[in-house]
């Protein structure tokens, strides 16, 4: 009984940590990828959430939008995939103090994504 009870309690207690790990994810973000070709280096990424499921659009400068595919986040490291080209490429990420580092893994290699929370206008 005393089993069944912790593991009731760990639950309980899983539940604010996954819901504040969306909530640090939530919005939008100010992305930089300097090693990426000049169309692709700089942008918003865009997170949400739909139907209990995270969601991720990366909007590029010229204001094209790819949606991000497997969005995951666990223990404030998130990653998701996009098809660019007709190449997968996948990104890598840990939230600290409200900013993102990371990785982007392209055909062109490995290259470093740092990203700031987007100010929020209070107009």
């Amino acid at each position: 009984m005393i089993i069944v009870l912790f593991a009731f309690c760990a639950t309980l207690a899983s539940k604010p940590a996954i819901a504040s790990e969306k909530e640090n994810l939530n919005g939008t973000w100010l992305y930089k990828v300097a090693a990426a070709p000049y169309e692709y280096n700089s942008g918003k990424l865009i997170f949400g959430e739909k139907d209990g499921k995270i969601t991720g659009t990366i909007k590029f400068m010229d204001g094209s939008e790819i949606k991000a595919q497997e969005v995951s986040i666990d223990n404030n490291n998130f990653s998701f995939s996009v098809v660019i080209q007709d190449n997968q490429v996948k990104v890598t990420g840990k939230i600290v103090t409200g900013k993102i580092t990371g990785k982007v893994d392209s055909p062109q290699g490995l290259m470093d994504l740092t990203a700031e929370r987007a100010k929020t206008s209070t107009n």
